[in-house]
């Protein structure tokens, strides 16, 4: 797949040709807000005859990725993709830039305000309801 291939030709020192997407498991059993969050961002859940045909072998997809490679990946009730109690989720590679520099930003609010004790980020527990 395009992932394995651009993570080879980086260790080649070579460039390789960048992902145009970014893939994530979401926990969404019980949560529909979770995935909420993530849809709020940007990310849609690719469905499974997108990636999969009838015989089970992976197709040509505009990601680029063979989600039969995720042994635990199977078709959820409503076609989207499933590993477990996780839900795959999938943003343009430019949109995951973006968070991700909002993100950035926001630390770095955080440190320059003096929000954090100590100077360190206090880290949200974003997969339980009850922190641990």
């Amino acid at each position: 797949d395009k992932r394995t291939a651009f993570e080879l030709a980086q260790q080649r020192g070579e460039k390789g040709e960048p992902l145009t997407h970014r893939f994530h498991f979401v926990r969404h059993t019980g949560q529909a807000k979770r995935t909420a969050e993530f849809r709020a961002q940007g990310y849609r859940c690719p469905m499974w005859e997108d990636l999969v045909d009838d015989n089970g072998n992976p197709k040509e997809n505009e990601y680029g990725i063979d989600i039969t490679e995720t042994p635990a990946a199977e078709r959820a009730p409503d076609g989207t993709v499933v590993a477990g109690d996780l839900q795959l989720m999938v943003v343009p590679a430019k949109v995951a830039a973006g968070i991700l520099k909002r993100h950035e930003n926001l630390v770095q609010q955080q440190l320059d305000s003096g929000q954090s004790p100590s100077g360190q980020i206090t880290l949200r527990e974003q997969s339980r309801e009850d922190p641990l």
